[in-house]
C-alpha cells in the first residue's frame, strides 16, 4: 500500500532501480564536482582567495569578515564603522547574522575567510542540489530524474548570475525544504518540520522571507487546497498550517523584529505609487525576460544586450535544455504544476504583481525567480519521463525559434527596442552556448535505439557537464569584466585580507574619522574603522534623510564625490586616503589637505593627507536655523551652515529658542566657514571616548549651548547629562542635547531596538517548535 510520500499530483511513485540513499549521494559528488569546475582554477589562480568582481569584492568579504570581528569581541549594539554609524543587527541581518555559512567561517580568524570562501560558495551549491532531490524525488518517476532536476534546479541561470552576491545562494539552498516540510506536514501529517523550515527561512534572510511567504501560499493554493476541499480536510490542515507558521516566524524573532523595525523605515522599501508603469514594463524588459529565460546567465553589470547594466537577478535558465521542455505536454498531467507556473509568468509580466514579493518597492527585483524555477526543473523532469516524440520536436523547435528571435532583435532591431548598449561578441557566444545544449539534449532523447535507461544516463552526463561549463562561464565573465579595470576592483586585496591594514589608515581619535576618496569602498568595516565610506543598503534610515537634507542624496553608496571641505569638517573627517591615481583631483577638491605621507600597497600606494579645519566629533553650537531656511540654500552652503548653527526642524523650534540665538542673517552670505570650524573647535568636548554601547563625553562650557553629534537619531540611544537622562533634540535626523555652562558628563547608550523582545519570542517560537516535534514522535509511536 503506497504511503503519501510515494505519491506526487499525477499518482506516479518512484521506480524501482538506484537506491534513495545512493542516489542522494551521488547528487552530492556531482554537485560537488561541478562547482569545483567553477571555483578552483579563480582559486589557484588567486593564490588561494576568491576575487569575483564588483558587489563580491566589495560588500561580501568586508561584511563576513567585519561581523567575524564584531561578534567574537562582543560589540553586537552600534557600529562605527558603517557610514556615520549604524546599528550591527540591523545592517548585518541581511547580509551575514542569519546565515548558518556565516557561522561556520566564523570558526575561523576573519583574516582567514577570503581563503575559506570559494570553498563555503562549493557547499553552497551542493545544499542546494542536496535539498533539492529531497524535494524534487517526491515528484518524478526515477531516482535518476530527480538527480537531473536538483542539478538543473542548483547550477540554474539564477544561481549564476548571482554570483556577486554569495548571500542569496543559502536562500536558493534553503527554499526546497519549506516546500517539502509543507508537503509532509499536509500529506504526511509530520508536525515540526514546517515550523522550523520556516523559522531558518526567516531568520536566513527577512528580505527573501517575505516573498516566500507569499509563494508558499500560491503553491498551497494550487497544490493541496482542491485535495483538502474534495476530502473535507481544508480547515484542519489549514490551521496546522498557520500554527506551524506563525510558531517558525516567532522562532526567527531575535532577528526579524530588530531587522523588521529597521526595515520599515528605510525608504528603498517604499511603494510604488500605481500608475500605467505598474502594469506594462517597456519593452526592453520583457526583452532581457525572454533573454534571461532562453540563454545561460552572464554578468548583470555589463549585459550583452536590451539592458546594459541589469542588478535584477533576472535569469530562469535550466542548463543544457533551457525552456525546451516547459510546452511538452499531456493534457491534465501535472495540472496544479502547469497552472501555478502561469500564474507566475503573469506576475513575473506585470510590474505590480512582481513588486508584491518584495513590499511593493519601486525597485524592479526579479529576485524571487528561484522558486518558480524549482517548479520549472520539476517539470522537466516529468517530461522527460513521458516524452513523445511530437511533443519533442514542439518543444525543441520552439526553443530554438526563441534564439533565433532574439538574435534577429538585438542585430536588427536596436532602434525600436532603444538599445543603447549591445555586446555582440557575447550575445553571440551565449547563443551558441544554448542551441549547443539544445542539440546534445535533443540527440539524446530523439526515439532511436538507447533505452530510457541510457538516455537517462547520457542526459546526467550531459548536465553535469553543460553545469559546469555554464558555471564556469558566469565566473569567468565577472572576473573578465573585472580585470578591465583591476585597481578599482582589487582594492581590497592590495591590503591582503587586512594584515597591514593598520599601516595604511592612521589610527585617528574616538572623535575623529577618515575618509577614502572613492564612492564604492567598503574599507572601514574591514578594518574596523569610524569613517564617512560606506557601499551598503541596510544603515540607519536616518541616514538617508539626512543625506537628502545637504544634497547628497544616497542610494547604496555615500556620495563621497559630492561632498566639500566645510562639508569633512563638520563630520570630523580629518584623515583622508587616496590612490596615487586620484592625488591631482583630490587637491583639487580639498585645497586645504596637508601631505602626511604614504603606504606602499602591493598594487599601488595609497595617499594620506590631513585635514587641518576637522572639527571634533561632539561640538556646540550657540545659534539656531530652521530647516526651512536650511534646504532653500545652496548645497554647499548648507555645508557651512553645519559648521555655523544647529539645524532644527521648524516644529522643534521651541526646544531651542530660550537657549540658542537665531542665525544672523549675514551668515547666510558669509562664506567663511574656517572661521566657523576653529570656533566650533574651541567649543568641543575635552574628552570623547567611544565604546561597545556608546560614548561619553566631558565638557567645560562657558555658556550654556547644545552639542551636535553627526550620529544617526535612531530609536535605541538614550543620553544622559550628569547622570541624568534628559530628551536628544533631533537635527537634520541626527542627534543633539542641551549642554549647560560649566563642566557636564555626556553619556549617550545604545541598545538595538526589538531585540529582547525578538530573543523571548525567539524561546516562545523553539517551545512551539519543540511541542511539535514532540507531537510528531508521540504520533509516530501511537500509528507504529
Amino acid at each position: 500500500m503506497l504511503s503519501a510520500r510515494d505519491v506526487d499530483i499525477g499518482q506516479n511513485t518512484i521506480e524501482v532501480g538506484l537506491s534513495s540513499r545512493r542516489a542522494f549521494w551521488l547528487t552530492a559528488a556531482l554537485a560537488f564536482f561541478i562547482a569545483c569546475v567553477m571555483f578552483i582554477p579563480p582559486l589557484i589562480a588567486d593564490g588561494g582567495m576568491l576575487t569575483l568582481h564588483g558587489d563580491f569584492d566589495e560588500q561580501q568579504i568586508a561584511f563576513n569578515m567585519h561581523s567575524n570581528d564584531l561578534i567574537k569581541s562582543g560589540r553586537w549594539g552600534w557600529d562605527w564603522s558603517v557610514d556615520l554609524g549604524s546599528s550591527f543587527v540591523g545592517a548585518f541581518g541581511f547580509y551575514t547574522l542569519g546565515s548558518p555559512f556565516f557561522w561556520l567561517s566564523a570558526l575561523f580568524p576573519a583574516n582567514v575567510f577570503p581563503y575559506i570562501v570559494g570553498w563555503l560558495y562549493i557547499l553552497k551549491y551542493v545544499a542546494a542540489a542536496l535539498a533539492a532531490f529531497i524535494f524534487v524525488k517526491h515528484y518524478v518517476r526515477k531516482r535518476e530524474t530527480a538527480m537531473i532536476v536538483s542539478l538543473l534546479y542548483a547550477f540554474s541561470g539564477f544561481s549564476q548570475i548571482n554570483l556577486l552576491f554569495y548571500h542569496f545562494h543559502e536562500v536558493i539552498a534553503l527554499f526546497p525544504l519549506l516546500l517539502w516540510s509543507l508537503d509532509r506536514l499536509v500529506l504526511d501529517k509530520k508536525r515540526g518540520f514546517f515550523a522550523l523550515i520556516v523559522g531558518l527561512s526567516a531568520i536566513l534572510n527577512y528580505f527573501f522571507f517575505v516573498g516566500e511567504v507569499l509563494f508558499v501560499i500560491l503553491y498551497f493554493l494550487f497544490r493541496h487546497m482542491p485535495t483538502l476541499k474534495r476530502e473535507a480536510k481544508l480547515g484542519k490542515t489549514l490551521l496546522a498550517c498557520v500554527v506551524e507558521g506563525v510558531s517558525g516566524v516567532l522562532l526567527a524573532g531575535i532577528l526579524l523584529l530588530p531587522s523588521f523595525l529597521l526595515v520599515v523605515r528605510n525608504p528603498r522599501t517604499t511603494g510604488a505609487p500605481f500608475s500605467l508603469t505598474n502594469i506594462v514594463f517597456p519593452l526592453s524588459r520583457y526583452l532581457a525576460l525572454l533573454k534571461g529565460l532562453s540563454l545561460p546567465a552572464e554578468t548583470m553589470a555589463g549585459q550583452a544586450a536590451f539592458i546594459q547594466h541589469d542588478f535584477s537577478s533576472n535569469a530562469l535558465y535550466l542548463p543544457l535544455f533551457g525552456p525546451a521542455l516547459l510546452y511538452p505536454t499531456r493534457k491534465g498531467e501535472a495540472l496544479w504544476l502547469k497552472r501555478l507556473l502561469l500564474v507566475c509568468l503573469l506576475i513575473a509580466l506585470v510590474p505590480f504583481l512582481n513588486s508584491a514579493f518584495y513590499g511593493f518597492t519601486q525597485q524592479y527585483y526579479a529576485r524571487w525567480f528561484y522558486m518558480p524555477l524549482l517548479l520549472m526543473a520539476i517539470l522537466t523532469g516529468k517530461h522527460l519521463e513521458r516524452l513523445t516524440k511530437r511533443a519533442l520536436y514542439r518543444g525543441f523547435a520552439i526553443s530554438i525559434g526563441l534564439l533565433v528571435f532574439l538574435a534577429i532583435v538585438a542585430h536588427f532591431l536596436q532602434p525600436a527596442v532603444n538599445m543603447k548598449h549591445f555586446r555582440p561578441d557575447r550575445l553571440w557566444l551565449l547563443i551558441l552556448i544554448a542551441t549547443v545544449g539544445l542539440l546534445i539534449s535533443f540527440l539524446i532523447l530523439v526515439p532511436g535505439k538507447l533505452r530510457m535507461k541510457e538516455k537517462s544516463s547520457l542526459l546526467l552526463v550531459a548536465v553535469v557537464l553543460f553545469s559546469a561549463v555554464t558555471g564556469t562561464l558566469g565566473v569567468q565573465l565577472l572576473r573578465h569584466d573585472r580585470a578591465s579595470k583591476a585597481i578599482q576592483d582589487d582594492k581590497y586585496f592590495e591590503y591582503k585580507a587586512r594584515v597591514a591594514g593598520t599601516d595604511a589608515v592612521p589610527a585617528g581619535a574616538d572623535n575623529m574619522r577618515f575618509m577614502l576618496n572613492r564612492q564604492v569602498t567598503n574599507l572601514p568595516t574591514m578594518i574596523d574603522s569610524a569613517s564617512i565610506n560606506s557601499f551598503i543598503s541596510t544603515i540607519s534610515p536616518s541616514l538617508f534623510s539626512f543625506y537628502e537634507a545637504i544634497g547628497n542624496r544616497r542610494y547604496v553608496s555615500t556620495n563621497v564625490y559630492a561632498y566639500t571641505e566645510p562639508l569633512l569638517a563638520a563630520l570630523s573627517v580629518d584623515r583622508v586616503l587616496t590612490r596615487h591615481a586620484d592625488v591631482a583631483r583630490t587637491l583639487r577638491r580639498f585645497p586645504s589637505l596637508k601631505h602626511a605621507g604614504n603606504w606602499q600597497a602591493d598594487i599601488e600606494t595609497m595617499q594620506h593627507f590631513n585635514l587641518p579645519h576637522a572639527v571634533p566629533l561632539g561640538f556646540t553650537h550657540t545659534h539656531y536655523l530652521p530647516k526651512s531656511q536650511f534646504i532653500n540654500q545652496p548645497v554647499e552652503k548648507r555645508h557651512q551652515l553645519l559648521l555655523q548653527a544647529l539645524i532644527v526642524e521648524d516644529s522643534d523650534l521651541p526646544l531651542v529658542e530660550k537657549i540658542l540665538t537665531p542665525l544672523p542673517e549675514s551668515s547666510l552670505s558669509d562664506d567663511n566657514w574656517l572661521a566657523a570650524a576653529t570656533t566650533r573647535r574651541e567649543q568641543s568636548p575635552q574628552t570623547f571616548t567611544r565604546d561597545r554601547s556608546g560614548f561619553e563625553a566631558i565638557y567645560e562650557l562657558e555658556q550654556e549651548s547644545v552639542a551636535w553629534y553627526s550620529v544617526p537619531h535612531e530609536p535605541g540611544w538614550r543620553a544622559f547629562l550628569n547622570d541624568q537622562e534628559v530628551p536628544i533634540i533631533d537635527s537634520l535626523s541626527l542627534m543633539a542635547i542641551h549642554l549647560p555652562e560649566g563642566k557636564s558628563s555626556v553619556r549617550f547608550t545604545y541598545e538595538t531596538p526589538g531585540l529582547k523582545i525578538g530573543s523571548i519570542l525567539s524561546v516562545v517560537g523553539l517551545i512551539a517548535c519543540i511541542s511539535l516535534l514532540f507531537i510528531n514522535r508521540k504520533n509516530k509511536k501511537k500509528a507504529s
